[in-house]
């Protein structure tokens, strides 16, 4: 067991308004093509990036495969931030890390 996503795993769910599928795809660097071929019906990203480590280089390759995709909508959610005290400098380090990094995408 390693405690990684390997292959895409589908979860369905709806309201009154419409029906949802979530794809939860693997963010290790072995299985991005796992990753792409989630994303590749998807609507919408989150990319998640663990507040210890901030963006990584699979950060930057997922959102640039989101960027080819074209995908319109992407959420980017800072994780385990507890494990850094819940800084807000922190934070803001890791959102000015990511900004950067997209201006160069046609990320929404």
């Amino acid at each position: 067991e390693q405690g990684i996503t390997i292959d895409v795993a589908y979860r369905y769910f709806s309201t009154n308004k419409r029906k949802f599928i979530i794809a939860d795809t693997p963010g290790h660097e072995q299985y991005t093509r796992n990753m792409a071929t989630g994303a590749s019906t998807s609507d919408l990203a989150i990319i998640l990036i663990d507040a210890r480590y901030g963006v990584q280089t699979q950060t930057r390759r997922h959102s640039y495969i989101a960027s080819l995709l074209g995908l319109k909508h992407v959420i980017v959610a800072v994780n385990k931030m507890d494990l850094v005290d819940f800084s807000q400098s922190r934070f803001e380090e890791i959102q000015a890390d990511y900004l950067a990094f997209t201006e160069q995408l046609t990320l929404p």
